[in-house]
């Protein structure tokens, strides 16, 4: 999925709740690899709301980062202050 272009996986719990997740962070925690599949990696996710365990659907999610902070971006480190 990163190979085409996809940076996080979306997961659905059963109580709605909807979290991307990103591969980067993934990597970064040692959670996956770059061989990792995508149903390896939702099978062993377990939602911090209600602790179900794994999501009730899944999928290669595209954020686009434009780095003014809003709900698609993220604050720089220097921006949080």
């Amino acid at each position: 999925a990163e190979a085409k272009g996809f940076t996080h996986i979306r997961l659905v719990c059963e109580c709605d709740n909807i979290v991307d997740y990103p591969f980067r962070l993934l990597k970064e925690e040692g959670r996956a690899n770059s061989e990792s599949k995508l149903s390896d990696i939702a099978a062993r996710m377990r939602c911090v709301k209600c602790g179900t365990k794994p999501p009730k659907e899944w999928k290669p999610w595209k954020q686009y980062m434009h780095g003014n902070g809003g709900p698609m971006g993220y604050l720089s480190n220097s921006a949080k202050g």
